[in-house]
């Protein structure tokens, strides 16, 4: 696990205000048809982002961990409003994408936002920001890469590094 946008270690214990809620704790379907209104309106008080990657084939290959926690003020918040700016899509292509997702859980977790489900391959659309789903834009993309630390100054390397790359097979 890799912490991102912290200068400082941090303890693992922290106060129950501050708890971070399970990535895994996935919220119910209602939550993401009828959207994340309290991201935007409480982008504030969020104070944390857990990043989880979710490589479905899991045939793809990363340079960062699975899971990052953003912690930093900046980061958080560039992040959140990234999200808040996503422009909706009313057409999807409709074919299964065996790719990679993100899975967004923010925090404290008293504050209890639903997360969100970023697909960075297929159709590239953001599931838990209202309905219709969200397109993912080069704004989010760089938003998120330089909150991970991952290609902070050029947004195509960090998509590219965020979509994963396939291994190349030995040519024989």
């Amino acid at each position: 696990m890799l912490t991102a946008g912290c200068s400082t270690a941090t303890s693992t214990a922290r106060p129950a205000s501050q708890t971070l809620p399970s990535p895994r704790m996935s919220p119910p379907t209602a939550y993401w048809a009828t959207g994340n209104r309290l991201l935007c309106k409480d982008r504030a008080q969020v104070n944390a982002v857990i990043v989880e990657r979710i490589d479905v084939s899991d045939r793809y290959r990363f340079a960062f961990p699975a899971q990052v926690i953003i912690t930093g003020h900046d980061g958080v918040s560039s992040l959140i409003d990234a999200m808040c700016q996503l422009p909706k899509s009313t057409t999807l292509s409709g074919q299964a994408d065996h790719g990679v997702y993100y899975m967004l859980t923010f925090g404290p977790a008293i504050l209890t936002i639903p997360q969100v489900l970023v697909q960075a391959t297929g159709d590239g659309v953001v599931v838990g920001m209202g309905s219709p789903v969200r397109w993912v834009g080069q704004k989010f993309w760089h938003a998120l890469g330089k909150a991970m630390d991952i290609a902070p100054g050029d947004t195509t390397r960090a998509v590219r590094m965020l979509q994963g790359s396939l291994p190349t097979l030995a040519a024989g």
